[in-house]
């Protein structure tokens, strides 16, 4: 009896999840479901009759149903009990058949929906523990013991706890789903959308991106159709792969965390229509990314189906180049195959970006933003690779790189500064520099090819000098210590003064860094380093940059300040600081001259 009471209160459970299933399907998600017209109940002469047995329900498209009566002459009860039913559904009536477009799901409507699923859902729970209830009391009717009526309580319970369970998972699947809905959508309604459009900050593009990757899966991610979020971020991407486009910082940021084999298979599968996207649109600019889709299934279809494990099904030197360097950017810097990349791309990328930049906007027309982009993510690279890439790809820049007539050798190295005290790469970064270092000091014994000399600031092979130095980065004001300047890399500068050239802007760029961030590390030791450089340099004696007297006497002038009754005692430091004052005062320093006359 008690078997028989557990197996019948199961059975009604089961029933009440049944109930509840059919209800659910008839919240509309938006899309085309036959189902959600399950409920909806029509007069046909004077007898309340299901729609599905008075016609056939078909979806013609995702987002419409047709509705094709057995009856013509019952179209209009069918249409009335449409509208009846209140199902936020407009039914178009043609005399022959009904056809429903389905609205695009909002956010609004999805709140909505999801209100009206617990609505369900809770009806569900309900319905258990009224079946829970119910039970109860037939197993107080059984002559039972009261231990045996305990036990039979207990099954119940747990029969409770399980339904109610499932309830809950249903309920999490359906906001899922409808969340899942309302991305899709939105994804769709984007790639009909203009460039203009799809840029816009604020728009929402980022976030549907952002949720369109979390929904690639294997049962999806082949599928030629907007059901797959791969096909709708190739189309957003071929809408809109300009330098500053939203859409490739997204697809970096997101897509490898999710799982790197989609991003590969991304990559690959942009590569692959991207140059047939370029062809197409040189011979018609008017044509719209759905067009191309359209007439370009196959192509499109091959480039989803090959499995692609990494870089290497990447043919990158048969890429156009501004493909070539969307590609890599879209290749997060953190990642191993990053250094792989650079190194492998290093022939054409890099040339380009650190040739001269002359000829490669002559052979490559306006790509500077591409490569601006570039120079950032070979620094991060460089900053995160591993020892063995690093060396690799900081001596094929050496071997590349011009470094007096390009700008991004300057970018590039004030881009390494910066990313440095963003990342705390601190022993990365200095293995980058002292690799650069004799290079650098190679540059500054060579004779500049400008044949002009620009007082208001260093250019040429002096600017990617001073860059070089820490002086051309923008520190904060009154920040006078950051963590790559410690009291243990002295050495370094010491070296450099040693064998440098160019003192000019050896000169402007010291006296700056000790009015910045190598004012506390440096301050002592400041003073002979500028000495050196003054003795040792005849250019010294010519017109400085502009700002270098300023950057002297600020910095001289706290020195003197701090040291005055030291160099009673102190003949070495007192000549130093004695001989440095008589080089300001020759460059027409009025401050020196005083302070001079002072000690």
């Amino acid at each position: 009896m008690q078997e028989d009471l557990i197996k019948e209160t199961k059975e009604k459970m089961e029933k009440s999840m049944e109930n509840l299933n059919k209800r659910m399907s008839t919240v509309r998600a938006g899309r085309a479901n036959p189902s959600s017209l399950d409920g909806v109940m029509c007069e046909y002469y004077g007898v309340m009759t299901p729609l599905k047995q008075l016609s056939i329900i078909s979806v013609p498209e995702g987002n419409q149903l047709l509705i094709k009566p057995f009856d013509k002459s019952a179209l209009g009860a069918i249409e009335k009990a449409i509208i009846a039913a209140n199902l936020g559904y407009n039914p178009s009536n043609d005399g022959e058949t009904i056809r429903i477009i389905v609205p695009a799901l909002t956010e609004e409507r999805r709140k909505e929906l999801i209100k009206q699923v617990k609505g369900i859902c809770e009806d569900g729970k309900v319905a258990v523990r009224n079946i829970r209830h119910d039970a109860i009391g037939d197993a107080k009717d059984l002559e039972l013991s009261e231990d045996e009526l305990k036990g039979v309580e207990n099954r119940i319970q747990e029969l409770v706890n399980t339904y109610n369970k499932k309830i809950d998972e249903y309920l999490k699947q359906k906001e899922q789903e409808l969340c899942k809905q309302i991305v899709f959508s939105l994804g769709k309604m984007f790639t009909e959308a203009s460039r203009y459009e799809v840029v816009q900050a604020g728009n929402g593009v980022e976030a549907i991106i952002v949720g369109l990757i979390t929904l690639i899966s294997e049962d999806n991610r082949h599928l030629i159709s907007g059901d797959n979020p791969l096909y709708l971020l190739l189309k957003l991407i071929l809408i809109d792969w300009s330098d500053d486009s939203c859409i490739i910082n997204q697809i970096s940021s997101n897509i490898w965390d999710y799982k790197k084999q989609y991003g590969w298979q991304f990559l690959y599968a942009f590569s692959f229509i991207a140059e047939q996207y370029e062809k197409e649109i040189k011979k018609n600019r008017d044509i719209s990314i759905n067009d191309f889709f359209e007439k370009n299934k196959k192509l499109i279809k091959q480039a989803l189906d090959k499995e692609v494990s990494n870089y290497s099904d990447i043919d990158f030197n048969q890429l156009s180049i501004p493909i070539m360097f969307v590609i890599i950017l879209m290749i997060p810097f953190k990642i191993k195959e990053a250094s792989l990349v650079a190194e492998l791309t290093k022939d054409i990328a890099m040339k380009i970006t650190f040739d001269d930049k002359d000829s490669v906007q002559e052979k490559y027309g306006n790509i500077y933003g591409y490569i601006f982009n570039y120079t950032m993510w070979f620094a991060d690279v460089l900053l995160h690779c591993d020892n063995q890439y690093r060396t690799m790809l900081v001596n094929s820049f050496l071997e590349r790189a011009d470094f007096v007539g390009n700008d991004n050798v300057e970018n590039l190295l004030k881009w390494l500064i910066q990313e440095q005290e963003i990342h705390g790469k601190v022993s990365e970064f200095w293995s980058v520099w002292e690799t650069l270092k004799p290079r650098m000091l190679e540059l500054s014994h060579e004779k500049d090819r400008y044949y002009y000399t620009d007082y208001n600031g260093p250019i040429g092979k002096d600017r990617v000098i001073t860059s070089y130095l820490f002086a051309n980065s923008e520190w904060r004001e009154n920040i006078y210590r950051c963590t790559l300047l410690s009291e243990e890399r002295m050495d370094f500068f010491d070296d450099f003064i040693a064998h440098t050239g160019s003192f000019k802007a050896v000169l402007y760029s010291m006296a700056r860094l000790l009015n910045t961030v190598g004012k506390e590390p440096y301050f002592e030791k400041g003073i002979q380093w500028i000495y050196n450089l003054i003795q040792k340099d005849p250019e010294c004696r010519t017109k400085l940059y502009m700002n270098t007297l300023y950057y002297l006497e600020e910095y001289v002038g706290n020195y003197v300040a701090s040291h005055r009754n030291d160099f009673r005692v102190n003949i070495v430091q007192a000549q130093r600081t004695q001989a440095v004052l008589e080089y300001m005062v020759s460059q027409g320093s009025h401050i020196a001259f005083f302070i001079r006359e002072e000690i």
